[in-house]
This record gives C-alpha cells, structure tokens and sequence, in this order.
C-alpha cells in the first residue's frame, strides 16, 4: 500500500475516503479488517464485525496447540495469524481513535501482540473453566460422601 494522506477503500457500503492526516486511517473497515481494543491490545470484545469473527475462528483453532508450545512456539503461532490476516486476506489490524470516529492501521509488531494476548486470554479462561469444573466433581463427591455416611450411621 502506498503511504498517501488519502486513503480510498472500498467497503460493502461502497468507496470511503479519509483526508484525515493520519496516514492510512480510514472512517469504515473493510469487512476482514480486525478491530482491536486500543487500550488492553487484545481484540475488541463486543466487536461482532466480520473480521473478529473470523480472528476468533483461527484463535480456537490454534488455541490447544499455543497452550502446548514453547515462548518461541507461541510467537510463530501468532505470527501465523497475523501474517494469515495482514498478508492472505490484504486485511489489516485497526484500532479505534479516543473519537471513535476514525481507525487507524496498527503495525505487525502490535498486531503479534494484540493475537498473542487473546490467545493467552483464551488459554487462562479454559483454566479457569477447568478448575470450576473441576471444584464442582469434588464437591459432588464430597456431598455423596456425607450422605453415604449419614445412610452408614443408621
């Protein structure tokens, strides 16, 4: 892409231009963009846009294998994703400004980032989902467990 002040994008809404002066912003992402929290650097939560859908959908995919892999294992992981989006799909990492008016592209380098912290999000929430689970059978055990006993005492 070529670095000009302004940017022309088509959008299923048909061409938007920006003249802001921030290069490459645009006022509407294209539908595989990724809009990304600007603020936690992780994907935008309550963003149902398509591009988020389809990062989500290549997240769960990858997810078992990133929670076995080393540091450098991760990374190549979440490079894959990004390189996936950026590079396969000529789709970019947006982030909102303070306005919400306008995004701005987001360099690889945050791009790994923001993967890289949802994927570890997503991994400590199947933890976290594991031990409930998992308090939940002992605590079964643990009540079956007295009332075997009460019925013993009889």
């Amino acid at each position: 892409r070529s670095s000009k002040r302004i940017c022309r994008r088509s959008s299923a809404f048909g061409s938007v231009v920006s003249t802001d002066s921030i290069e490459g912003a645009v006022t509407s992402p294209n539908t595989f963009d990724v809009i990304c929290d600007a603020d936690e650097l992780q994907l935008k939560e309550d963003c149902q846009h398509t591009g988020n859908n389809r990062v989500k959908v290549l997240l769960d995919v990858h997810t078992r294998n990133y929670k076995k892999s080393d540091p450098a294992g991760k990374q190549k992981i979440a490079q894959k994703i990004v390189c996936s989006i950026i590079d396969d799909a000529s789709s970019q990492f947006l982030q909102m400004d303070e306005l919400g008016r306008i995004y701005n592209p987001m360099p690889r380098e945050l791009a790994f980032a923001c993967i890289k912290n949802s994927l570890d999000t997503s991994t400590e929430g199947e933890k976290r989902h594991f031990r409930e689970s998992e308090v939940k059978k002992l605590m079964a055990r643990k009540k079956k467990k007295a009332v075997l006993g009460r019925f013993e005492r009889r």
